[in-house]
């Protein structure tokens, strides 16, 4: 009871925070809404008005690139040999007395004489003294030209006046160069802060790693602490990440967003609701509070865009700046060593109900599990251990409560009017899940630092208790009371051909089952469970999960019934399907980075789902039973 309590006392501080990181910003790429503009015939600054009247609150911009300049005209890029050979047919002016380095490249600027300044000015730190501006319109560099197409060159404030007068707020999206150092950063950051209106980073480039990675991470989390700059993190599989971001977003977990794109690839072959569904879904359930958005290639495009823009208002208030979490003061210690007696304590009721455990040995364990909490938190390996204590949380929780309802099952198959059977079932459901919702309360407790919720740390060991809580659920059933005779002719009987082929084909649904569990699950899903997901999502608000509303809570409804069918020596298989609902809300809520109302919600939908089907089941039965 004690630990309970406290294990709801840390959950509400986890729960006043996720209620203050609640609001979801909309930023669009510059690049795409460029390419929008110009298909439309509309200016830029027109194109982001449009973009702001619609809910956008701000715009990514990446690295302005040497190609982009001569595309659009602004710009001749040439090497030392083919600039004397422009020269002396008169193409270019060249400054009194100039001669060109063959060696070196050139850009001939023409227009603004500002953007050669602010190039050359980003440049210098990179590039030492290889840089030289030779009035407003030549630039030298030692770097080869293929080199300097590849080079960032920042952002220029011209390039920046349209999102200015938009009065849509920036997110910068600096890229990595090789080898470079902290002063250089620091220079890159100067530079950097003279953008107007800067929210925020989204680092990018083709590098695929954080601004300073490998060796000046330390100078990058520095310069933006001290422009107090977000971060945006994007959500990504761990093979995709950028390298770098985790150990920035551990530095500054206070300046962290998580972030949300759909690829432009991805986003072409779905219809404007599907992704409208991913982002609403991202924001709602996942602590998503940016979302990055890029409109639908025009023409072509219009309707689908108007409807996604449309979609998207209604889910989310429009120009709002992403909110993060905040970093709370570490909570008591004592709420802490109470629920790891708690934990102590259900590990001693668990065999208590299996073995013969005398009471000192019981009681050893209740004490162990706080001890080595206070040891670890003193040595300062609190949260590894506190990881820990929630898979074993995990594990103990929803065994023990199979173990504590295997008399009721077996009461309940015996049973022989309606009513009484449905009275049982409901029971057997309802006693067997709040013993493991309590357990998923308490693991839930232990993992509080907010690198949890921003997705950085997670629950480990999910696979491993999906597989191994059914097993084990399975053989408490096999060797409870009367059947260990049974389980020992079980065990004894010739192997023969059928039951290898019924091995194989179990095999094949348990690899399955893993590929399809756990926090990186969701790529498995096929095309047509994830338009029911979004079907389901805005039906309910929160899904449920299929396995546990559509198998697993009503086989646990039903075990029972393979007593009245005369088949108890399958009643082990019944409760090992049904303790897959058991652990499956323990992996909800090892899902830290959902918010924890959204996941009590999907627990408790999956629940009453499952019992109204399991019910219908147990009457359906037994009408044909008395016909």
């Amino acid at each position: 009871m004690l630990g309970g309590l406290a294990a709801l006392g840390l959950l509400a501080r986890r729960h006043a925070l996720e209620a203050r990181n609640h609001s979801v910003e909309m930023v669009a790429d510059l690049a795409a809404a460029a390419e929008l503009a110009k298909a439309r015939h509309l200016e830029l600054k027109d194109m982001l008005a449009e973009f702001s009247r619609l809910g956008v609150g701000s715009v990514a911009v990446n690295e302005l690139h040497l190609d982009d300049l001569i595309d659009s005209g602004q710009v001749l890029a040439m090497r030392g040999l083919d600039l004397k050979l422009a020269i002396a047919n008169g193409a270019v002016e060249a400054p009194p007395g100039f001669e060109p380095d063959p060696t070196h490249s050139y850009v001939v600027f023409f227009g603004e004489p500002r953007l050669a300044h602010e190039i050359a000015n980003y440049l210098k730190p990179l590039i030492a003294d290889e840089v030289k501006l030779y009035g407003d319109s030549l630039l030298e560099t030692g770097l080869e030209l293929r080199s300097l197409r590849a080079q960032g060159l920042g952002f220029p404030g011209s390039m920046l006046e349209p999102v200015e007068a938009a009065g849509l707020r920036v997110w910068l999206r600096p890229e990595n160069r090789a080898g470079i150092t902290a002063v250089q950063v620091e220079r890159l950051f100067e530079d950097f802060g003279k953008v107007k209106n800067v929210e925020g980073v989204i680092f990018g480039g083709g590098l695929n790693e954080a601004l300073g990675y490998p060796d000046a991470l330390e100078a990058t989390a520095d310069a933006l602490r001290k422009h107090n700059w977000k971060i945006g993190y994007i959500e990504l599989s761990a093979a995709q990440q950028q390298k770098g971001i985790e150990t920035l977003v551990r530095k500054l977990p206070d300046l962290t967003v998580r972030l949300l794109a759909v690829s432009p690839a991805h986003q072409a072959k779905l219809d404007p609701y599907r992704v409208a569904a991913m982002y609403s879904l991202g924001g709602r359930e996942r602590n998503i509070r940016l979302l990055y958005l890029r409109p639908y290639p025009e023409p072509g495009g219009e309707a689908d865009n108007k409807e996604l823009f449309e979609l998207l208002a209604q889910d989310f208030p429009p120009s709002l700046e992403a909110s993060t979490f905040e970093v709370p003061a570490p909570p008591p210690l004592m709420l802490i060593l109470l629920v790891a007696l708690a934990a102590g304590a259900g590990t001693w009721l668990l065999l208590a109900g299996v073995f013969e455990v005398p009471a000192w040995l019981g009681w050893v364990l209740v004490g162990a599990a706080p001890a080595a909490t206070l040891a670890c938190h003193v040595i300062h390996l609190g949260q590894l251990w506190r990881t820990l204590m929630a898979l074993g949380i995990g594990c103990v929780f929803p065994l023990l409560g199979v173990v504590t309802s295997l008399e009721l099952l077996d009461d309940v198959s015996r049973r022989q009017e309606l009513g009484a059977r449905l009275k049982g079932c409901t029971l057997l459901l309802w006693r067997t899940s709040l013993v493991s919702l309590t357990g998923a309360l308490l693991a839930a407790s232990l993992l509080y630092e907010p690198t949890f919720w921003l997705g950085l740390d997670r629950f480990r060991g999910v696979k491993m208790l999906t597989l191994g809580v059914p097993l084990l659920a399975a053989l408490a059933v096999l060797a409870g009371k009367g059947r260990r005779a049974r389980l020992r002719t079980l065990l004894e009987s010739p192997l023969r051909v059928w039951h290898l082929l019924a091995m194989g084909a179990g095999g094949v649904l348990g690899v399955l089952y893993l590929l399809r569990t756990g926090n990186d699950s969701a790529g498995t899903a096929t095309e047509s469970e994830r338009v029911l997901r979004v079907l389901l999502d805005q039906l309910l608000g929160v899904r449920p999960r299929f396995k546990e509303f559509l198998l697993a809570h009503p086989a646990m409804v039903l075990a029972p019934a393979l007593g009245w069918l005369g088949l108890r020596d399958f009643l082990a298989l019944g409760v090992m399907v049904g303790a897959v609902g058991q652990v499956g809300m323990i992996d909800t809520f090892a899902h830290i980075h959902t918010p924890l109302v959204v996941s009590l919600i999907r627990s408790l939908l999956g629940l009453v789902l499952g019992w109204l089907l399991g019910l219908i089941g147990v009457v359906v039965i037994t009408r044909l039973q008395k016909r």
